[in-house]
């Protein structure tokens, strides 16, 4: 249904990222593929506020090359990182696809 109205980013074929019209900042719905993850990454100096939209992700959250939390993310809780946290990690441990709402500003 949303590959009607947007052009999903396929990312390391890991996840589909589909941009959402927005005037404040950026918005994009996640598609999370079973069994994926991201790579550690910062968020170039924008604050990163997400949701996961149906059932469970994980995240491993970095600082100073070390990893100093494993966090599970549940739905309709919003979570938020930057780099003055520091660099995370996502991943979608199921077999199943998951899905979720991220805002970068």
């Amino acid at each position: 249904m949303l590959r009607r109205f947007f052009t999903p980013i396929n990312v390391k074929n890991q996840y589909l990222k589909y941009r959402l019209p927005s005037l404040l900042s950026e918005m994009y719905i996640i598609r999370w593929f079973p069994n994926s993850k991201t790579d550690i990454h910062y968020h170039n100096g924008k604050l990163c506020q997400f949701m996961v939209l149906n059932d469970i992700l994980h995240e491993k959250r970095y600082h100073n090359n070390s990893n100093f939390a494993d966090n599970l993310l549940r739905p309709f809780t919003i979570y938020s990182i930057n780099d003055d946290i520091g660099a995370h990690s996502v991943s979608n441990n199921d077999n199943k696809i998951k899905w979720s709402l991220h805002r970068y500003r």
